[in-house]
């Protein structure tokens, strides 16, 4: 399980092959609203590739950004 983005869960199986590093920023721009900002890599261990077919990265590394902007009243 890895703690995301206010609304989001993720739960990502490496089977012992991989690792992700993660980090969140929590920016409070007024009283109620806040916005989000994810960044993160998944590193895998012994492949040349990520996914099949489509989806499919000619690397063992995938980068990702997230942003969420969350309003509570």
């Amino acid at each position: 399980y890895e703690d995301d983005l206010p609304g989001r869960l993720v739960n990502q199986l490496f089977y012992g092959r991989g690792r992700r590093l993660s980090t969140r920023i929590k920016w409070m721009i007024t009283t109620g609203w806040n916005i989000w900002l994810k960044i993160a890599t998944t590193l895998y261990d012994g492949v040349d590739t990520i996914g099949t077919g489509w989806d499919e990265i000619p690397a063992c590394r995938n980068f990702d950004v997230g942003i969420t902007v969350q309003w509570k009243h």
